[in-house]
């Protein structure tokens, strides 16, 4: 889902954990990109580590599906607002 996103670069995933790049100029550590992106899935009660330009979301391993994938819809509607 994320990887279809023009701004989504380098998804990798390991079980629940995902981590991708958001593409928003210099990729750096003190890019506010991933900060911007913590501010509006936080909105929607999604918590997110950003690194910079680098995002991880670390949901825990009782997670279900249903609240995985609210994830990764919160991610993908904050996605489209920062990009409009």
């Amino acid at each position: 889902m994320l990887a279809q996103l023009p701004m989504v670069q380098q998804v990798r995933c390991q079980g629940t954990i995902a981590a991708f790049a958001l593409h928003a100029g210099e990729h750096s550590y003190l890019n506010p990109i991933g900060k911007q992106l913590q501010r509006l899935c936080l909105e929607q009660g999604v918590y997110l580590r950003p690194l910079g330009n680098v995002v991880y979301l670390l949901p825990p391993l009782c997670i279900s599906d249903a609240q995985l994938e609210r994830c990764y819809i919160s991610i993908r509607d904050a996605i489209h607002r920062l990009g409009s």
